[in-house]
């Protein structure tokens, strides 16, 4: 399995993206998710702006994934 998610999904607040959309998933709801599924072989997460604070929440979400 492969994971691809756009992060245009995630509450505004909480992340730097592309296309912010107002009412998105907590990155806590995000997160827990993430370790419902196999580990994957891969991932792919797009929808995001270069911002240090997008750097953490990758982190997290990787680890989610056993990555």
């Amino acid at each position: 399995m492969y994971v691809a998610l756009d992060l245009d999904v995630v509450e505004p607040s909480q992340l730097d993206v592309f296309m912010p959309e107002p009412g998105g998933l907590a990155l806590g709801e995000i997160e827990q998710l993430l370790a419902s599924f196999p580990r994957p072989v891969g991932a792919g997460f797009t929808g995001l702006v270069a911002s240090e604070r997008n750097e953490a929440a990758l982190t997290r979400f990787g680890h989610a994934l056993g990555l």
